[in-house]
């Protein structure tokens, strides 16, 4: 807004990919590995040929010889209501490239997924970080596919990653390759519905809001809206609606994603535009916030969906 670079202290810079940041409820922050825009929208030199000031915070060459013991990674605390950057330790080389995150519960640790840029990580090199050691160790899996032509490459884009309570696994939705189950402890990444029957998922837009329903104990992946990146074509093509607004429900035990009932009160959103859609899941009221609006536009929507009461 004021044409100024900065790397403050109060909060990480902006990340085009919503997969690089995640709350962990153990010590109550949000892990963040922060953006790659860095703010500045164009070349520098376009803000320098406006006269826009440009202030960078903190000491580069110190940031830069820290940087190479690992990378950085931004936490927010609850109870200090502060951002701070932790300059952790990778001794081993674990990591090449950052790539998504997400915290596992049982572990106790940050799980990051293999790169998907040049050079492409491999797929079985996934990594962990321990907030109490501040240390990466490499976490290699063992794949297990249901389709024959998978990957050799971590090369199916930004997917959704939900942490599924009840199966104790981070679900993978990969678009273009699958739904799968990663078991950090087993070290195992089941393909559990194959790609001709997963929906289509993008955290850029993002297509889908996938979340983990607590109060049915099941992974839901809400379709507020089927436009986006015509993710109705893809829908279309495998089965599932692709005009009207619809949830599917995870079934590991029959390799499916089932759509559910229509709502009990028949509301649903309506699909007349394209609208990038964003959510979070509430574990307090077990419902999900959906926010719904296209880009650099005035025409938003919120709506609250809930899947099942919890049983009193």
């Amino acid at each position: 807004k004021d044409g100024l670079l900065m790397t403050r202290l109060e909060r990480p810079l902006a990340a085009h990919q919503w997969g690089r940041m995640d709350y962990d409820p153990d010590r109550r922050v949000l892990w963040h590995l922060g953006g790659n825009w860095q703010g500045i929208i164009g070349d520098i030199e376009t803000y320098k040929k406006n006269g826009w000031e440009l202030r960078q915070e903190g000491n580069p060459k110190i940031h830069h010889e820290l940087t190479k013991k690992g990378p950085v990674l931004w936490q927010y605390s609850l109870k200090s209501n502060r951002w701070d950057q932790i300059y952790t330790e990778d001794t081993v080389r674990a990591l090449k490239n950052a790539d998504l995150i997400r915290y596992f519960p049982p572990l106790g640790r940050v799980i990051m997924t293999p790169s998907i840029v040049q050079p492409n990580g491999k797929r079985e090199q996934f990594k962990t970080y321990d907030p109490d050691t501040n240390k990466w160790e490499p976490l290699d899996v063992v794949w297990e596919p249901m389709d024959e032509d998978v990957s050799p490459y971590w090369v199916y884009g930004y997917s959704p990653i939900v942490y599924d309570a009840k199966l104790r696994a981070l679900v993978f939705i990969l678009s273009n390759g699958g739904t799968w189950l990663l078991d950090p402890i087993a070290k195992t990444m089941r393909q559990v519905v194959s790609k001709d029957n997963s929906p289509p998922a993008n955290l850029d837009g993002p297509v889908g809001s996938y979340v983990y329903d607590s109060a049915s104990g099941t992974t839901l992946g809400i379709f507020a809206d089927v436009l986006t990146y015509a993710a109705h074509e893809v829908l279309k093509k495998r089965g599932f609606p692709a005009d009207r607004a619809f949830v599917l429900a995870l079934d590991v035990d029959k390799n499916r994603w089932a759509i559910e009932s229509p709502p009990a009160n028949g509301v649903l959103p309506s699909v007349d535009a394209s609208r990038m859609v964003h959510h979070y899941y509430d574990p307090m009221h077990n419902a999900t916030l959906i926010y719904r609006g296209p880009y650099n536009s005035s025409a938003t929507e919120t709506w609250v969906y809930r899947h099942k009461s919890a049983e009193k």
